[in-house]
């Protein structure tokens, strides 16, 4: 198959379908890694062009960082940006991190100003990533503490970045640095 041919889609095949994403989160700021991965092939039209085969490399003392996210009040897509002859997409993930602790108001403050690597899982099994060498992504947190009738008290992040695709993340599970799952 030549590089610029397509390829055939078809139906799910009875196979689940499912929506959302996993309670699992995981990040790590763009200077914590010595080798950022990329797509197996960069100019392949099947899943080798969205595909990164290889794990990313941490410096000494560095890894991902784990989160929990309330999978109800989580959300994945991607809306095209740009203009006609130089579209792409801005992958967002919006996550929802329950709770006023602390440690997640820390969070806050270290990601707003920083860009990532952001990994997570899709109800399907497939692990996502935004963010890419030379291209982070922006985390940007805002809380809300809802009201005592209504609403839930904690914080949401907002994941994204500008690339020409989704990149998946093939792998495998990333490796949390804390086994608590907090703040470095």
């Amino acid at each position: 198959m030549a590089s610029t041919d397509y390829v055939d889609l078809g139906t799910p095949r009875g196979r689940d379908n499912a929506p959302g994403i996993k309670q699992n989160i995981w990040y790590a700021p763009m200077d914590y890694f010595d080798t950022i991965s990329d797509v197996v092939d960069p100019a392949s039209f099947d899943g080798d062009a969205v595909r990164i085969d290889t794990p990313h490399v941490f410096k000494a003392s560095k890894g991902w960082i784990k989160v929990y996210a309330t999978i109800e009040k989580s959300n994945f897509g991607a809306e095209p940006a740009g203009d006609v002859d130089a579209e792409m997409f801005q992958p967002k993930l919006t996550f929802y991190h329950p709770g006023d602790e602390e440690d997640a108001a820390a969070m806050a403050r270290r990601v707003k100003n920083d860009r990532f690597i952001v990994i997570f899982e899709s109800q399907n099994g497939k692990f996502i990533q935004l963010g890419a060498k030379n291209n982070g992504a922006k985390i940007v947190p805002s809380y809300d503490a809802g009201t005592v009738g209504n609403g839930g008290n904690g914080w949401s992040f907002e994941t994204s970045y500008y690339d020409n695709f989704i990149r998946y993340y093939g792998a495998g599970e990333p490796t949390p640095l804390q086994s608590d799952g907090g703040a470095v």
